[in-house]
């Protein structure tokens, strides 16, 4: 019961991995385009718990390349 218990808690955090990936690289492009501020992103950072200084700066990197 611990084993599947375990494997459904990583499958859950995997999925979970995945949306924070395809939601920051989301956010990153709108950024890029200018549709969101960076004010924005880091409010996101903080929702999905991660850096929203990170994602700024992944944004900033992407208009300029």
């Amino acid at each position: 019961m611990k084993l599947i218990q375990d494997s459904e808690e990583h499958d859950q955090e995997e999925s979970d991995r995945e949306i924070i990936t395809q939601v920051n690289n989301h956010a990153i492009e709108a950024c890029r385009q200018e549709e969101i501020t960076q004010g924005k992103i880091l409010e996101l950072g903080e929702i999905l718990r991660v850096s929203g200084r990170g994602l700024v700066a992944h944004a900033e990197a992407a208009k300029s390349g």
